[in-house]
């Protein structure tokens, strides 16, 4: 599996842009300058800990940010989708899904 750093960027700006934060923020967020966030998400390098640190300031798994997809597994990648969005938003998939379970034929 080749590594797409561009590409890895690529998603890290448009959570970045989706979360309503510019580079600046991020970059305080995750102690970088904005010039190292600008570098992240044009394809340049940085370490693990960074890489870990901006999924965390940015909500989002590791390896949706990697890979472009969410796990395979579907009650993970509920979860993993749950995390992506706003409070508003999670109450209504989670009243859904509560409905779902509640209204299931046995």
């Amino acid at each position: 599996m080749e590594i797409n750093l561009r590409k890895i960027g690529t998603r890290i700006a448009q959570r970045r842009k989706e979360l309503g934060l510019n580079q600046t923020q991020l970059g305080e967020k995750v102690h970088l300058s904005t010039n190292h966030i600008s570098n992240i998400e044009n394809g340049g390098s940085y370490s693990l800990d960074v890489f870990l640190s901006i999924c965390d300031a940015l909500e989002i798994t590791p390896d949706y940010v990697v890979l472009g997809a969410i796990r395979k597994d579907r009650k993970g990648d509920f979860l993993d989708i749950l995390k992506l969005c706003e409070e508003h938003e999670a109450k209504i998939l989670i009243d859904i899904t509560e409905s779902l379970i509640k209204n299931r034929k046995s």
